[in-house]
C-alpha cells in the first residue's frame, strides 16, 4: 500500500514499524456542542483509511481522543446550569452516534484529556523547565524558536507564518515570537482565504479569485477580534487550520 508522506512530499510504500500492524492516532473533537459537517470530515476520511489498511491485511489500532477541557465547555456548562462533565458526556454520546450514522467504525480507544490531566500538566512544566515554553499572566505559550525543526513536517518557515492565520494571536507573546510572524510576505504561501460574503463567511483560494464554499458561520456571530481579522483577510496554509477555525465558530 502506498501513501503520501508529508515529510518527504512523496508517495511511498507504507512500511509498518511492527510488521503486519498499524497504530493510527487521530485528533478528535472538542465536545461542547453537537457534531457539524467539519467534524464529519475526519470521521469519514480516517475511517476510510482504517478500512483500506485492513483490506491490505493489516491489524489496525485506531485511537482518537475527546478534548473535554476547554473554555467553550465551561461556558456551555454555565449557560445550561450543569456540570462540565454533563456537557461533555452528552456530546461525546452524540459524536459516537454520528460515527454510527456515517457507517464508520468506533475507535478502539477514545481517551479524554481529563483522564490524563496530571501527565498534561507535568509535560507542560517540563517544556517550561527546558525553556521550550514560557508563562505570561497564567497562560503558557510554546516558544517556537526553541525547536529548530519547527515547521519541518508542513514545510513552512516560521517567518512565512502570518498574524491572523490563527485567530488567537496574543499581545502577551514574546516579542521575538511575534516579530517572526509579522515578517510575512502577504499571503503568497497560503492556500485558503476566509472572507465576509454578504454576512456569511466563505472560503476562497488565497487570492480570493475562486470561491470554494459557504461555511454557515455568520460574520455578526463572531467576537470582535475575529471580525477584525476576517475583515483584514484571514488566511490558512492547510486544511487542518482552516477546519479548526471553522469548528471554533460553527454552531
Amino acid at each position: 500500500m502506498k501513501l503520501y508522506n508529508s515529510l518527504t512530499q512523496k508517495i511511498e510504500t507504507l512500511e509498518p514499524i511492527v510488521p503486519g500492524e498499524v497504530s493510527m492516532y487521530v485528533c478528535g473533537p472538542t465536545v461542547y456542542n453537537y457534531p457539524h459537517v467539519g467534524n464529519a470530515r475526519p470521521i469519514v476520511v480516517f475511517d476510510t483509511l482504517k478500512k483500506a489498511l485492513e483490506v491490505q491485511g493489516l491489524k489496525v489500532k485506531y485511537v482518537s481522543n475527546y478534548t473535554d477541557v476547554d473554555d467553550k465547555i465551561i461556558h456551555a456548562a454555565i449557560e445550561n446550569n450543569v456540570s462540565e462533565k454533563e456537557i461533555t458526556d452528552k456530546y461525546i454520546k452524540a459524536y459516537a452516534q454520528t460515527r454510527s450514522d456515517l457507517h464508520a467504525d468506533q475507535p478502539d480507544v477514545t481517551p479524554r484529556v481529563t483522564e490524563t490531566m496530571d501527565q498534561v500538566i507535568a509535560f507542560i512544566q517540563k517544556l517550561i523547565d527546558e525553556g521550550a515554553a514560557y508563562q505570561v499572566d497564567g497562560d503558557v505559550y510554546f516558544r517556537v524558536s526553541a525547536d529548530s525543526k519547527y515547521g519541518e513536517l508542513s514545510h513552512q518557515n516560521s517567518e512565512d507564518l502570518m498574524v491572523g492565520a490563527r485567530i488567537d494571536e496574543n499581545d502577551k507573546k514574546e516579542k521575538n515570537e511575534k516579530e517572526s510572524l509579522l515578517t510575512s510576505n502577504e499571503a503568497k504561501n497560503a492556500k485558503y482565504c476566509i472572507k465576509n460574503d454578504s454576512g456569511m463567511l466563505s472560503v476562497y483560494n488565497a487570492t480570493a479569485s475562486e470561491k470554494y464554499f459557504d461555511t454557515g458561520v455568520y460574520f455578526e456571530e463572531l467576537p470582535d477580534e475575529a471580525k477584525n481579522k476576517v475583515t483584514n483577510g484571514l488566511y490558512f496554509f492547510n486544511e487542518t487550520d482552516l477546519y479548526d477555525f471553522l469548528e471554533s465558530y460553527s454552531s
